[in-house]
């Protein structure tokens, strides 16, 4: 595996390069990151579409919607990020989207977008209600929400205990892409997270995250029926 590549491995594949991506964050409580209503420009715009394009590519039935993962190898802010951008980019190309906060170490959707955080993720999985009332209109046209929702200590056992995909299968019909961010939760979590899943990707930064966890990852992707995933170096 070459850090600054993204890439599948399964028997057979090549590797499809891309460049880092990295752009300037505000995450401060309260403060909107201002490039989250702006259109992704130029070659960022151009790395996230290859990169959907090679998650694509990598699927041997293609269905509506398309359901990814993001998570990341002590790349919390780094996977938020990718997971917010990759929701914009397939907005803006005419794709309903939505997306959903499971970063509960470090939520940041209802931030970012100016969004009530009243009801989301966690009061899904903490009652048999569907999910219905939950997504909510972006400021970004053909993008929707689930916030992380109300403050949850138990966190483990609910995504243990319930899968987020099958709970939101109801609103599939209204979307071509579900994009759920996981951020940084520990490895056991994205496997369950992850279930369902088309694709998962994991950001790593370089003399940063530890490859012994990414490892981990993978063999509990295997372990819950998902597909390796694909690997993307963030600067």
């Amino acid at each position: 595996m070459r850090l600054g590549t993204l890439e599948r491995e399964e028997q057979g594949r090549g590797t499809t390069a891309l460049a880092p991506i990295a752009r300037p964050m505000h995450d401060e409580p309260g403060e909107r990151n201002a490039f989250f209503g702006d259109e992704p420009e130029g070659s960022l715009a151009a790395q996230l579409r290859e990169l959907l394009n090679v998650l694509a590519q990598g699927q041997a039935v293609q269905r509506t919607p398309q359901r990814l993962v993001i998570t990341g190898v002590h790349t919390e802010m780094e996977a938020s990020f990718l997971a917010t951008n990759l929701a914009l980019t397939c907005a803006r190309g005419g794709y309903r989207v939505l997306l959903v906060d499971a970063n509960f170490r470090r939520p940041s959707v209802h931030r970012s977008f100016g969004l009530s955080n009243s009801l989301g993720l966690s009061s899904l999985l903490s009652s048999a209600n569907p999910p219905h009332a939950l997504p909510q209109a972006t400021p970004v046209p053909n993008l929707a929400a689930i916030t992380i929702g109300p403050d949850c200590p138990n966190w483990s056992s609910l995504v243990t205990r319930e899968q987020i995909f099958h709970r939101l299968d109801p609103l599939a019909p209204s979307f071509d892409y579900m994009i759920v961010d996981c951020g940084n939760v520990q490895p056991s979590l994205v496997g369950r997270i992850s279930a369902g899943a088309d694709n998962v990707v994991v950001a790593v930064k370089e003399h940063v995250s530890s490859m012994r966890e990414l490892a981990t990852i993978v063999e509990t992707l295997r372990h819950e029926g998902v597909a390796e995933p694909a690997v993307l170096m963030v600067a």
